[in-house]
């Protein structure tokens, strides 16, 4: 058996930065913090069903034109 799957995967790990190896955490931590606050703090759905613009959620909207962003600045259409 051969073991260079694991050689050749850990220098991938160690390019990423630290928030991208551990983006898996951040996500389950904000969906975690997302449930207990429409839990414990009833008045968050409705603000949030406000924030809506012709059905479109703004908060989510804006929060994937932050997370693409970086991504779509260094696309080359060449």
């Amino acid at each position: 058996m051969s073991n260079q799957g694991v050689t050749e995967a850990a220098p991938a790990a160690r390019k990423l930065s630290t928030l991208d190896r551990w983006l898996p955490a951040w996500i389950g931590t904000a969906m975690l913090v997302g449930l207990l606050l429409g839990r414990f703090i009833p008045g968050v759905s409705e603000l949030l069903a406000r924030m809506e613009v012709g059905g479109v959620s703004v908060p989510i909207g804006l929060g994937l034109l932050v997370m693409m962003y970086p991504v779509l600045a260094k696309v080359r259409y060449d």
